[in-house]
């Protein structure tokens, strides 16, 4: 409920401030008045973005300050609660400074929050009905929220928006699993292919690395054994050191007689050269090569520099790329496997959220039968008894299911029964419009909210004035009501009646308003029915009103 509202250069309105009172108020004044101003500054809440052209022109910022009693709104205290909003007395404070280019500050008693909040808040606690803003009624994807409204347990919604969440994450992740299947498969089959070119290749840590020094130790033992074999052709070959000492030898023994002593002397010390050459022999006599070894060392590393060139890598890192690899071959088959999984729970999930949302819908057609009923029996009562008034229900495609369900809902009606039915911008005009809402209004009257019309009574009169009188009274006996009228009959039933003044002081205009007496109101609804003048024949069918 509104029980305060204080706006500062808005418009005509200079320095407004207001208390206002539970039940049915209404505003009326002269054309140009002003009276859609005071409206105007509340819609300030609910929108992102203020018109420029709403702001006054006396180099001062606008500011609005509305004050809510939420003690019998339990949307608006649920959500200050779980926004962290402090409300002392079940009361809160909106504010909005907007400058003279349109940037706006926003408050929540008097602490800064974001346009989103304030936004979000405003919207609990007011809802505005003009003939722009039944706008809502044309868009078709908004009927399924007039529905939900009257929804006995509504804690059902949240759990449905969470099963379809569940099941839209799975839904998405299969939806790039599967993009990724066929990849995947060919990965596989790469990965494969790597590891079989290695199955016969006993590829440790340190292999090529080991292969490396066998090699050089190979080669090492060739040049030694390289080196022996000059030494052993030096002595054991034909022509060697060792013939030409034995030559020596036989020759000096037949020759010996010619000089004994000297002879015998050279033959001692050719037997020691022989005798040294022996033992040099002896100790170059060393165990050459094994060829078998060499050639399997050189075969291993020929394979891996092959397999390297092959898989565009260096040899030296085809241990740790094998270690990938077989990581990867894991990685991707239990991919794979998830996927085969993740299509079962997808199933799972599309099950459940498709059971709850046939829960959901069954609640809903129970409660579009009782709408439709209330609805028809609202206009008939507001002189629209050729209207006709349903909801259609459309099984959606599951790629159109969403957090709300599996089935779409669309109002339909036709204002001549000898009409199709058809959509509600195609064949409403903007009083039938206003009266529709509020024939829905009234039906789906569950939310304490404060309730604005603007002028819904526009376009009638007489005994349908008096019959949107009567339903206006009725929504609020729980909620309080703000209607813009011109209608005498609307008037006269108000609780509290404001009149909005328009007034000049040098060249300046600017709009008044006053809370009217019992004889204030009863001359202004007398000068709704006479005109300027106000007659006694007026003020008598006045006091018939009330």
């Amino acid at each position: 409920m509104l029980i305060n509202l204080k706006i500062r250069n808005f418009i005509l309105l200079k320095n407004l401030e207001i208390d206002f009172k539970n039940g049915l108020t209404v505003i009326t004044g002269e054309t140009g008045s002003g009276k859609s101003m005071i409206i105007d500054a509340l819609r300030c809440f609910t929108q992102k973005r203020v018109n420029i052209e709403s702001l006054g022109n006396n180099n001062e910022n606008t500011q609005i300050t509305a004050l809510f009693d939420i003690s019998q709104n339990l949307d608006a205290q649920n959500f200050c609660t779980e926004n962290y909003i402090e409300f002392d007395d079940d009361v809160v404070i909106l504010k909005k400074v907007i400058s003279e280019q349109g940037k706006s500050k926003n408050f929540i008693n008097a602490e800064p929050v974001s346009v989103k909040l304030l936004n979000k808040l405003a919207e609990l606690l007011i809802e505005i009905h003009g003939q722009f803003d039944n706008n809502v009624l044309f868009d078709e994807s908004k009927h399924i929220n007039f529905i939900d409204s009257l929804l006995l347990e509504q804690d059902n919604l949240a759990i449905l928006a969470s099963l379809f969440q569940e099941y839209n994450a799975v839904k998405e992740k299969y939806r790039n699993a599967q993009a990724k299947k066929e990849q995947l498969k060919v990965s596989i089959v790469e990965l494969e292919a790597f590891l079989t070119d290695f199955a016969n290749v006993d590829l440790s840590e340190s292999y090529y690395e080991n292969l490396l020094i066998k090699k050089n130790l190979i080669k090492q033992q060739m040049e030694v054994a390289d080196l022996y074999d000059e030494v052993n052709k030096c002595f054991s070959a034909q022509n060697s050191i060792t013939d030409k000492l034995l030559a020596l030898q036989r020759y000096l023994i037949r020759n010996k007689q010619k000089d004994e002593q000297k002879t015998s002397l050279f033959l001692d010390k050719i037997e020691q050269q022989l005798m040294l050459a022996d033992e040099i022999l002896a100790e170059a006599n060393v165990t050459g090569v094994d060829v078998a070894e060499k050639e399997d060392v050189e075969a291993a590393i020929s394979r891996l520099k092959q397999l390297a060139r092959k898989y565009n890598l260096s040899a030296d890192n085809l241990y740790d790329e094998l270690c990938i690899t077989k990581k990867k071959l894991i990685e991707s088959k239990q991919e794979l496997l998830d996927f085969e999984n993740l299509g079962e729970t997808l199933s799972e999930k599309s099950r459940n959220f498709k059971k709850y949302a046939d829960k959901i819908a069954a609640e809903r057609l129970a409660i579009i039968t009782r709408i439709e009923s209330l609805v028809m029996s609202n206009l008939a009562d507001l002189q629209m008894k050729k209207t006709a008034f349903k909801i259609e229900i459309k099984d959606l495609p599951e790629n159109k299911w969403n957090k709300q369900g599996t089935k779409f809902y669309e109002f339909f009606i036709k204002t001549n029964l000898d009409q199709p039915y058809d959509k509600l911008n195609k064949i409403a005009s903007g009083g039938e419009l206003s009266r529709f809402m509020l024939s829905l209004k009234i039906a789906l009257n569950t939310t304490s909210k404060t309730l604005i019309f603007d002028e819904v009574d526009t376009g009638i009169s007489g005994k349908a004035a008096h019959l949107v009188a009567l339903k206006l009274k009725e929504i609020s006996k729980k909620n309080q009501i703000f209607i813009i009228t011109h209608q005498a009959q609307v008037a006269a039933i108000s609780t509290n009646h404001l009149k909005v003044i328009k007034h000049y002081h040098d060249n300046i205009s600017f709009s008044n308003v006053k809370m009217l007496n019992y004889d204030e109101k009863l001359n202004e609804i007398a000068t709704m029915i006479s005109g300027v003048e106000i007659t006694k024949e007026a003020l008598l069918a006045a006091k018939k009103l009330f």
